[in-house]
């Protein structure tokens, strides 16, 4: 378990933080989209509820973080093996 921001950037070797994150978001996507559609995992992921969601301020979602740049990625990710 990392405990401080020192452990974090050995783990990382001193890359920017924000751009790591994103690539293993990236990675996972990859790697759910390779699976097989009978996987618990991906129809999880390809979920939809059917009820409404409460009022106030809207939760994050998956799609929200990912949207801007999984669109374009996504072909990157279809074409590197994981």
């Amino acid at each position: 378990m990392i405990k401080n921001n020192e452990e974090l950037d050995k783990l990382i070797k001193y890359e920017n933080t924000v751009n790591y994150i994103k690539a293993q978001r990236l990675s996972w996507f990859g790697h759910i989209q390779r699976m097989p559609e009978a996987r618990a995992t991906k129809k999880i992921f390809k979920w939809n509820p059917l009820t409404t969601r409460q009022r106030g301020r809207p939760k994050y979602r998956w799609e929200d973080i990912t949207g801007p740049w999984s669109n374009e990625d996504q072909k990157l990710a279809n074409l590197c093996p994981g």
